[in-house]
């Protein structure tokens, strides 16, 4: 069984024949913004764009702080996160 992946414009294609999908790592944050806070779509999707793509910049020229930032998710972020989770899931 072979697999082909085909990433164009955000849609994934992948080998399945399943229908494609959209990849969006902004749209979860995206949408706690529109909902909580009233922004619009376009100026959420600009402000975290932005946010995603400063934190890019040092990762692109200095390896030392992507490995800082993979450490901080991986050690402390998804371990908080975890715990957090089912006393949030309560509030909805």
């Amino acid at each position: 069984m072979s697999y082909d992946l085909l990433i164009r414009n955000g849609l994934v294609i992948d080998g399945t024949g399943n229908p494609g999908f959209e990849a969006d790592v902004v749209k979860v944050v995206s949408a706690y913004f529109i909902d909580e806070h009233g922004w619009s779509r376009k100026q959420a999707s600009w402000i975290l764009g932005g946010i995603i793509f400063l934190l890019g910049i040092p990762s692109a020229f200095w390896e030392r702080f992507f490995g800082l930032m993979d450490g901080l998710a991986t050690n402390y972020l998804l371990p908080i996160g975890a715990f957090l989770m089912p006393s949030l899931r309560d509030e909805c």
